[in-house]
């Protein structure tokens, strides 16, 4: 298998060695992330960072989503904010 936690350049590697016989494309998941936190900031969404989910409650229908979250030093439950269904 090899060493997967050495150096970078000495890390096994997997994938086709030649050129599939479908088209395909790929993504470069870095642009991609960045762009969509590009676009949600200028949608207006509130971007929560270095925090952990600790618990997710999907509301039924006239109900809300509770999402917990966890830092180093607090804890929160995150409403959105329409009901389901609404």
């Amino acid at each position: 298998m090899g060493d997967t936690t050495g150096p970078l350049h000495a890390r096994p590697e997997y994938g086709l060695s030649g050129f599939p016989k479908v088209h395909f494309y790929q993504l470069d998941r870095g642009m991609l992330e960045n762009d969509l936190r590009a676009m949600n900031q200028a949608d207006g969404v509130h971007l929560l960072e270095r925090v952990a989910i600790q618990d997710v409650t999907l509301g039924r229908s006239g109900q809300r989503h509770v999402v917990e979250i966890a830092d180093n030093s607090t804890s929160q439950r995150l409403k959105n904010r329409s009901k389901v269904g609404s």
